[in-house]
């Protein structure tokens, strides 16, 4: 499936068997994601910072050069398949799945914190409207029977039914607005591991 935000890495490579050239893959990229970006912290704990790391093609020998590391959300984007029970699609032309996978997962951070000043905080007590606004599914796709989920995106686009955006004169490929909302419940690990580094950072750009 040709999907903008769907790429063609592998699956991770086993830590214990490549733990080595993992880390050397982690470091190459500065400890960040290769898709949104994100970093977290090197750690005894997490000697990855939270990260896999894959091939970027299934068809590329097992190099430096050819390693990925990607997040607890983003490695999921190298087949449509693993998204299945991750949450649904959105429309949402106006920004990035990248962007879109930091906000979201700055706001399940800050909605599982215990610190009272991250409680306290605009981010906090925003974070229910925003998911809301966020993940608020166009009135349209009831014309189409569509709810945003991966099989009725898989079922669309295998029928190329309602996908084109006949508004645009070059007909853009409307699945092509749709971006992927992440649900906690699937990563409830990776989330308590982020918590801390979203919560300094909260706290520090508020000058506590």
């Amino acid at each position: 499936m040709k999907l903008q935000l769907i790429g063609h890495w592998s699956k991770p490579l086993a830590a214990d068997k490549h733990n080595s050239l993992i880390i050397q893959a982690v470091k190459r990229f500065d400890g960040c994601c290769a898709y949104c970006a994100v970093k977290m912290p090197m750690t005894v704990t997490h000697p990855h910072g939270g990260l896999s790391v894959c091939l970027k093609d299934n068809e590329v020998p097992l190099e430096l050069d050819n390693l990925l590391p990607l997040c607890a959300f983003c490695v999921n984007f190298n087949d449509i398949n693993n998204l299945k029970g991750s949450g649904s699609f959105v429309e949402l032309p106006w920004i990035t799945q990248s962007d879109l996978t930091n906000i979201l997962r700055v706001i399940y951070c800050v909605q599982t914190s215990s610190d009272p000043f991250v409680k306290s905080s605009y981010i906090y007590q925003g974070s229910s409207a925003i998911l809301e606004e966020l993940g608020r599914a166009p009135k349209q796709w009831d014309d189409f029977y569509f709810d945003g989920s991966v099989e009725k995106v898989i079922e669309a686009y295998d029928s190329a039914f309602g996908f084109f955006d006949k508004r645009s004169s070059s007909e853009v490929l409307y699945v092509d607005r749709l971006r992927f909302f992440f649900l906690p419940d699937k990563f409830k690990a990776a989330i308590d591991f982020w918590r801390p580094t979203i919560e300094a950072q909260i706290i520090k750009g508020f000058g506590q």
